[in-house]
């Protein structure tokens, strides 16, 4: 799915506005880079708000887990192109 259109992404690539680089390139240097750096963290009051305790992901407990959801999304039938919806609490 591409959301910006293609004369747009030429232009402003000719221009360096937008490089080559990929969510997943990006976050696999970083991974590289940082396997042990923190990658995400809940809110202290998570509990309160959703249920369940804070939790806490560094870059490599991160690689992991999307490792398995994609896995598991594959394994479920998702492919490249198909579009799915997640719900995330305010």
């Amino acid at each position: 799915m591409r959301t910006t259109p293609q004369h747009l992404v030429e232009d402003y690539t000719s221009k360096g506005w937008w490089g080559t680089d990929t969510l997943n390139s990006l976050f696999s240097e970083a991974v590289a880079d940082a396997a042990g750096r923190p990658a995400l963290a809940d809110p202290p009051n998570r509990e309160a708000l959703v249920g369940g305790s804070a939790l806490r992901y560094t870059f490599g407990e991160l690689d992991v887990a999307t490792t398995e959801l994609a896995t598991a999304l594959h394994a479920a039938g998702l492919r490249q192109g198909d579009e799915i919806l997640v719900q995330l609490p305010n």
